[in-house]
């Protein structure tokens, strides 16, 4: 996450700001709810008495509260915010896909996982349209994969992948596109219960 910078959220030691006007900072924005509103979480700053009493902010006044912040959208995170999409297939199901969006998150994938009772997939988001490359390196069952543009538009549907013995052993599933933006991932059959096909739109 990228915070603006300026003097409303980095001042000077030597800078006097009034106590009448409190301080917000923008800490996080949630994209949870199926109809894809966003919510934002905000932090009201807490004025210390060096505010208050329109003394010269220390530096340690202002150290201590950007560290209770980073803690706390540690916090945050740990705690599942913005790690799941609702999805709905062409066929009416709303499903919950866990995010992978980090090129760490992207590696990691469903690699290790043996079964998913909190969630239905995962959802890849990259930031351009590019050609992709999975494979099934450490999977634990078949998989249906997914890959759509950036409309959300189906483009090729790769069905009953199965999990590799070994990395050597284990096959690319190039896109035949340079035009994907995203990748469902779902148990193996999935595709086909949702509906599926090329061409067909999945919308979140």
């Amino acid at each position: 996450m990228t915070l603006a910078k300026g003097p409303h959220l980095f001042p000077s030691r030597t800078q006097k700001l009034s106590p009448s006007a409190p301080m917000i900072l923008l800490c996080g924005k949630v994209g949870r709810r199926q109809d894809n509103a966003s919510l934002f979480v905000f932090l009201k700053w807490y004025r210390p008495p060096c505010l208050r009493e329109e003394k010269v902010i220390e530096c340690s006044c202002y150290m201590k509260k950007t560290l209770a912040c980073i803690l706390l959208l540690f916090s945050l995170s740990a705690c599942g915010f913005k790690h799941f999409q609702f999805v709905t297939m062409p066929g009416g199901q709303v499903v919950r896909l866990k995010l992978a969006v980090s090129a760490e998150e992207k590696a990691r994938g469903l690699g290790g996982i043996k079964s998913m009772p909190d969630f239905d997939g995962m959802l890849f988001i990259y930031y351009e349209p590019q050609q992709v490359d999975f494979w099934m390196y450490n999977m634990n069952f078949p998989l249906d994969i997914v890959y759509l543009d950036e409309s959300k538009q189906v483009l090729e549907i790769h069905e009953k992948q199965l999990p590799c013995a070994s990395a050597e052993e284990c096959p690319s599933i190039l896109s035949g596109s340079t035009d994907v933006k995203f990748v469902v991932e779902v148990p193996a059959g999935q595709a086909v219960k949702y509906q599926i096909v090329d061409g067909s739109i999945l919308s979140w």
